[in-house]
């Protein structure tokens, strides 16, 4: 089921229940389901709604169906109070627009601010940098030199020290 996205196919889960109390659920129906999108003349859904089980009820919905701004779905049935429910759907989900923002910041001050000295986007740049070139180890001192992609300007020295049994690299 999942999120309800603008022109994706989804399905719709909603409850029957009593028209008389409006708390006791309905089961062994059969819903007439139908959509009106942005705001237009309710008409039936594709396909017919299936009951799940103690008044559950669920009916899929094609990707033509959800593809606009505001979509509102009712379902009736003899001796079942009317179940409504609107949806107003983004483009993109609250996720994706999140991670696309923090995309964009990251990329503007990685890119716009990478020759900056002691900056966030200098460190990533150093380490994009760093993975992609090669490394050389000696052996006798266990001194580490980690290279730029061009495979010949030294990026960092990595000398190892030992203090009281823990040995560190100090990028010195």
């Amino acid at each position: 089921m999942g999120e309800l996205r603008k022109a994706n196919a989804w399905t719709w889960v909603f409850k029957m229940v009593d028209d008389y109390d409006f708390a006791t659920p309905e089961t062994g129906k059969t819903p007439t389901t139908e959509i009106s999108k942005d705001g237009g003349a309710f008409g039936d859904t594709t396909n017919s709604a299936n009951e799940i089980a103690s008044g559950w009820y669920k009916v899929d919905l094609t990707g033509s169906e959800t593809d606009a701004d505001v979509v509102v779905l009712k379902a009736t049935s003899s001796g079942c109070a009317q179940t409504d429910e609107a949806f107003y759907l983004p483009t993109q989900s609250a996720a994706s627009a999140g991670g696309s923002i923090a995309d964009a910041v990251l990329s503007e001050a990685v890119n716009d601010h990478k020759s900056a000295s002691d900056s966030l986007a200098e460190a990533i740049n150093l380490i994009r940098r760093s993975v992609a070139g090669k490394r050389d180890q000696t052996i006798a001192t266990g001194v580490i030199r980690v290279y730029d992609t061009d495979g010949s300007t030294v990026l960092a020295t990595l000398t190892p020290e030992e203090d009281g049994g823990v040995l560190t690299l100090d990028d010195g």
